[in-house]
């Protein structure tokens, strides 16, 4: 049974202009924005940050963050600032408030 872990969802998807390195095809880059959070009995508790990766839709090479040229090093962080974590991020947090102040007034 798992009581705790760590999720990973896709918050944000968008085709960039640009070469890929590997096959050579022009603007077939496609950047994908993840963000990670802390869920207990899969209710999110607290995101632990964002994460993306580079996927041309050609030859499907995968580029993780440490292995994109510094172009698309440039798109990633510009498209991490725009990815916003969702609400329902926090909704743990929020029932652990709830429950919180229930039992301190309920005495």
């Amino acid at each position: 049974m798992i009581i705790f872990g760590r999720r990973t969802i896709l918050l944000l998807t968008q085709y960039i202009l640009g070469t890929c390195h590997y096959c050579s095809n022009r603007d077939t880059l496609q950047m994908n924005i993840f963000q990670r959070y802390l869920h207990i009995f899969w209710i999110p508790v607290v995101p632990i940050g964002k994460t993306g990766v580079s996927q041309c839709a050609h030859c499907k090479q995968v580029l993780t963050m440490s292995q994109m040229p510094d172009d698309l090093k440039l798109s990633y962080d510009n498209l991490k600032l725009e990815a916003k974590t969702p609400w329902w991020a926090f909704s743990g947090l929020f029932l652990i408030g709830v429950f919180v102040l229930f039992s301190i007034f309920a005495t």
